[in-house]
């Protein structure tokens, strides 16, 4: 990937695909709108643009919320070495005149076709209070990160021991398949979104969400409070069992997004919502 990202957003988007919806359901089912796809390119190759329509947001969606970013192409990547996997900079583009990106652009391929495309079609300026909002977000987001970091690592010891658990997804544990990684890219920091398979399955699943306490019930991340997420009975519910497993999502799991309170609070809450477990 030709990203060249500072540790603190590189942890955020280090986040695994399949902890959030969007690449699955909103992107292909119901978003449809470009301004949300910044967020989700660290996961995907340039092909996700493709399955994109009309700008077509819905104000569900895109309710009090503030949505900017920035896009860092060092220029290094070979873009033409790999011309099936990105056909959108290899082949006639019909909306530009039929250019060819790579034969035009270069090595500049991509951030060209960010330019003449996207901010097109989205525009490249944010509303003045937006960018206030971002601005105040940006300023303590280091501090927020390291926070989120440690509290996340400590949920997902905590939970690797407990009983009740079947598997814990946290990149900087030392026994996941993405630890490497983690150490390389962000230094160890594995952002505050983490996975874990309950026993008991879907109805366990349930169990453990209703019995939270501190931690919200709710489907987003990223947020200063911790929030917890069981996919299976809500944000991926309309899937069918093969669409699932294409997602990445099963019946056990449970998505914790670890919020920057006090990590005795965070575990105190866990611990007993799956006492109050029974299946």
């Amino acid at each position: 990937m030709p990203f060249n990202v500072s540790p603190p957003l590189a942890t955020i988007l280090l986040a695994p695909a399949n902890s959030t919806a969007a690449p699955t359901i909103y992107l292909p089912t119901v978003c449809r709108a470009r301004a949300l796809l910044w967020r989700h390119l660290i996961y995907a190759d340039l092909s996700i643009w493709e399955r994109i329509s009309s700008f077509t947001p819905s104000p569900n969606i895109l309710a009090a919320t503030t949505i900017g970013g920035v896009i860092v192409d060092s220029g290094k990547f070979d873009w033409v070495a790999n011309k099936k996997r990105f056909p959108m900079l290899n082949e006639p583009d019909p909306s530009y005149h039929d250019v060819v990106y790579t034969d035009a652009l270069g090595a500049a391929a991509y951030i060209g076709r960010c330019r003449v495309v996207p901010l097109r079609n989205t525009g490249s300026a944010l509303a003045p209070h937006s960018a206030f909002l971002i601005m105040q977000g940006l300023e303590t987001l280091g501090l927020r990160i390291e926070r989120h970091c440690e509290n996340a690592l400590a949920v997902a010891n905590f939970l690797r021991q407990h009983p009740k658990v079947n598997w814990v997804n946290y990149a900087a544990l030392s026994d996941s398949p993405y630890y490497a990684n983690c150490q390389k890219i962000t230094g160890g920091k594995a952002s505050g979104i983490l996975s874990f398979g309950i026993k008991g399955g879907k109805k366990a699943g349930a169990q453990f969400i209703d019995a939270l306490q501190m931690i919200l019930r709710l489907v987003n991340i990223g947020d200063a409070k911790s929030l917890a997420c069981h996919p299976a009975t809500t944000t991926h519910r309309q899937l069918s069992t093969e669409e699932l497993k294409t997602a990445g999502v099963s019946e056990d799991l449970v998505r914790l997004s670890v919020g920057i309170e006090h990590i005795d609070d965070i575990i105190a809450d866990i611990a007993q919502a799956l006492e109050k477990v029974t299946i």
